[in-house]
């Protein structure tokens, strides 16, 4: 199973407005989260869904996706001072 199309499209974002560098570890930082998250994802769950049950293993995971859509909110217009990076 490969990563989702989006993950790509964010990753590519990076190299249109940063320098290379800054590009290389936001795109590094991305893959290695992803394959950590992708990892965990089954052992928690199951683990979730066994001890608790699917109501819990849901909220975790509606919980988990408001947090990230806040964080995304909060750092969508954000730009790096020029230089910062170089």
């Amino acid at each position: 199973m490969g990563r989702a199309p989006s993950v790509k499209i964010f990753t590519n974002y990076f190299l249109l407005n940063v320098t290379r560098k800054a590009a290389s570890s936001a795109t590094g930082f991305i893959d290695g989260v992803g394959y950590i998250g992708a990892a965990l994802t089954g052992i928690l769950s199951g683990w979730l869904t066994d001890a608790c049950g699917w109501d819990a293993t849901f909220y975790l995971w509606i919980g988990a996706s408001i947090i990230a859509g806040v964080l995304m909110l909060l750092l969508w217009n954000y730009k790096p001072e020029k230089g910062e990076y170089e």
